[in-house]
């Protein structure tokens, strides 16, 4: 097997551009000490074609050939900047981007995200996150999350605006006005867990479960609406000592509940909880919500 890694020997590359460089074709070579070596022969905006290791191109750390050396009037690429936070911060927003190996592509580069021709070299980038505000404490942000990344739909940003611009937030519509669920939690100064699971399990209005008070945790750590707690039940003895009739045997309640394919937890809780009878915990049809407690 050549030296390298294999996913970057596969026709799917030819015709891939990284910066300046257009992949031409896959070679399969060898190195001094005659072991296979890969690599891709790419050809330079400038017309020049040269031998070029797969990785370096995907991680950006090479986008062209000497031309921009020559341009520049020095050694590019030996910025000094390689093992700086904001060059790391650079490679791998064009790794996430351009990379299909990559574990986070998938939600950028495989939903169409880009970076900008302009940022395609590592000096443009950092002169503009050195003019726009950039801090170590901030991490870079997409305005549009479909956008490019590109000057114009990006800024610095602190993990909490971060977390707020995701394509995964939960919004939410109260009065005609569209907020995340995060943000009317502190709007109403409501805990997010709490609020959250009341909406995503017990089917809640948002603005309801945003201004119930919290009326203390049942057994699984849920708060309730105080107006709609169970009182306590009374037991005379545990539940696994109680039985049903089921077509004429005598069964206990799991038992019963298997040979009715019923979910035992669910009737359970019916019972310790809401208490109800057994005849009625298990008679009551389930809803699709009550069946996965």
């Amino acid at each position: 097997m050549p030296k390298g890694n294999p996913k970057y020997d596969k026709q799917e590359w030819i015709g891939r551009k990284f910066g300046r460089l257009t992949v031409n074709k896959i070679l399969h070579e060898r190195d001094s000490a005659g072991r296979s070596l890969l690599l891709w022969e790419c050809e330079c905006d400038c017309g020049n074609v040269i031998k070029a290791h797969p990785s370096r191109l995907v991680l950006g750390v090479q986008s062209s050939c000497t031309c921009i050396r020559k341009e520049c009037g020095k050694d590019f690429f030996k910025h000094g900047k390689s093992r700086t936070r904001l060059f790391y911060i650079w490679a791998s927003m064009r790794e996430r981007c351009r990379n299909p190996n990559n574990s986070r592509y998938e939600n950028y580069g495989g939903k169409g995200v880009k970076v900008c021709d302009e940022w395609s070299e590592y000096k443009p980038f950092e002169e503009w996150a050195l003019n726009n505000g950039y801090r170590e404490d901030l991490t870079i942000d997409r305005i549009d999350v479909d956008g490019d990344y590109c000057p114009a739909n990006c800024r610095w940003a602190d993990a909490k605006t971060q977390q707020r611009n995701k394509t995964t937030n939960h919004y939410v519509e109260i009065d005609g006005e569209t907020k995340t669920l995060a943000e009317w939690c502190e709007i109403y100064g409501a805990d997010y867990n709490v609020v959250h699971s009341r909406i995503k399990y017990y089917d809640w209005e948002p603005k309801r479960a945003l201004e119930t008070p919290s009326g203390g945790k049942g057994a699984n750590g849920q708060t309730y609406d105080p107006s709609t707690r169970a009182k306590p039940v009374e037991r005379k003895y545990h539940i696994e000592r109680r039985y049903v009739d089921v077509d004429g045997e005598h069964l206990s309640l799991k038992a019963a509940c298997r040979k009715l394919g019923l979910p035992y937890k669910a009737v359970h809780l019916r019972i310790t909880r809401y208490g109800m009878t057994v005849e009625e915990a298990i008679s009551r049809p389930f809803e699709h919500k009550e069946e996965r407690q």
